[in-house]
């Protein structure tokens, strides 16, 4: 009788441990279940920051592609304003140089004249 009684309690405690080592496995695959949906949903998190990232560079590099457009048409503008100065500087140095030689020219006029009066003054006083 005692076996009897000795199986029974064996049993129970075997069936108790059963029961208990299933309670723990539910409660462990629940946390686990709930863990791998955590990760789930900061992985599609990630996936939508990466969308927006994704998003932002393109926006960006439309940014530089105008960026760059700006620069090509400022360097051809600035080209034209130093061809212009260029043409400018030019011109002046031109009329620098014509002044010079006007003036030069006046001086011998200046002289020439200065001789011809001379000259009728003297031919007008011998008359």
């Amino acid at each position: 009788m005692l076996k009897k009684e000795k199986k029974k309690n064996e049993s129970l405690t075997n069936k108790d441990l059963e029961k208990a080592l299933e309670s723990q496995s539910k409660t462990i695959l629940k946390a686990v279940d709930f863990g791998f949906k955590n990760v789930r949903g900061e992985m599609n998190l990630m996936k939508g920051d990466i969308n927006l990232m994704k998003g932002d560079i393109n926006l960006m590099k439309g940014d530089i592609k105008t960026v760059k457009g700006d620069i090509k048409s400022l360097k051809q503008t600035t080209g034209k304003i130093l061809n212009q100065q260029d043409r400018f500087v030019k011109r002046l140095d031109d009329l620098e140089q014509e002044n010079d030689m006007s003036t030069d020219i006046y001086k011998e006029h200046d002289k020439k004249i200065e001789k011809h009066e001379k000259r009728i003054f003297a031919l007008e006083a011998k008359s």
